[in-house]
Parts: structure tokens; C-alpha cells; sequence
């Protein structure tokens, strides 16, 4: 089976202004944000094993706790973004990232989150179907956690449950 190779490009700070700039203003002709905060500065962070950079764009969103960035990236001649937020645990260090990875596009739709021990993924989350939650509820599935997910959501944010 052949893997099909995307073309990946870095967005010049530049582009990456312009981009978060639409952004904002498309953004400001909706309610409920999720995204409540976008830093004006971008950072550039090399990728491995190519010469293209990563744009890194400091924000905040709704969920306070954690330390949230928009990335940019250009696949096939398309900027792609997505919001990067994380929830370091006590046992985090430096050198090998303890805690929860949250990744969701713009508006805050879960796009995949992981639980990683020690610089090693521990736990992917899956998103729930809707029809899902409600056979597990059907099945008397209670609330153990007492996080009023209604069926012990698994992370520490209930929120994240969707």
C-alpha cells in the first residue's frame, strides 16, 4: 500500500498575521468563541527531519487551564490550523511532558486529544457519538466520577466530552 506524500510548507509570519487576522474577523461576526484571545506575535519552530518551520501563535481559550496555541502549516498549498492546548500534570518536567493534549480546529470541534506519561502517549481519546453516550446511559452507565458527564468522562476537563 502506497502512503500519498503531502507537499508541507512553512506560513511566513507574515501569512500567518494575515491568516489570524481573517480569522478575527470572521470571528467577531459570531457569538460563543472559542478562542477568546490570539497573541500578536508568532513564533517559528523548526520540524523534523525537513527544512520547514512550524508557525506557533500563543492564545487563549475557553478552557482557562490550559496553555493553548493556534499552529499553521501549509499542506498542498492550503493553510491548515489547528488549536494545540495542553494540561500539564505536577509530574511534567522539562525534558518529558506529563499530562493531556487537547487538538481541535478554530472553533473549539475536537479533532483528537492524548494522554501522554512521560514523553509517551499513554491514552488516545476518541470523540463520542452522540448516539454512543445514549446507549451507554441506556445501559445505566451512571456517573462515577461525579463529573456530570453523565458516564465518567475521561478527562480531567469535562467539557472536553463533547
Amino acid at each position: 500500500m502506497q502512503l500519498e506524500q503531502k507537499e508541507i510548507k512553512t506560513v511566513s509570519p507574515k501569512n500567518a498575521s494575515a491568516y489570524l487576522n481573517g480569522f478575527r474577523e470572521s470571528k467577531s461576526k459570531h457569538s460563543g468563541n472559542y478562542i477568546v484571545g490570539i497573541a500578536d506575535t508568532v513564533l517559528m519552530e523548526d520540524i523534523s527531519n525537513t527544512s520547514e518551520q512550524l508557525a506557533v501563535i500563543p492564545a487563549k481559550t475557553v478552557h482557562r487551564n490550559l496553555k493553548s496555541r493556534i499552529l499553521l502549516l501549509e499542506i498542498d498549498g492550503k493553510v491548515e490550523s489547528v488549536v494545540f492546548s495542553t494540561h500539564a500534570y505536577d509530574s511534567s518536567t522539562a525534558e518529558l511532558f506529563s499530562g493531556e493534549i487537547l487538538i481541535t480546529d478554530l472553533e473549539g470541534n475536537f479533532i483528537d486529544a492524548f494522554e501522554i506519561i512521560s514523553g509517551k502517549i499513554n491514552v488516545q481519546y476518541l470523540k463520542r457519538k452522540a448516539d454512543s453516550t445514549k446507549a451507554l446511559q441506556s445501559k445505566g452507565i451512571v456517573d462515577d466520577e461525579n463529573d456530570d458527564c453523565g458516564d465518567g468522562c475521561p478527562f480531567s476537563v469535562c467539557s472536553w466530552c463533547g
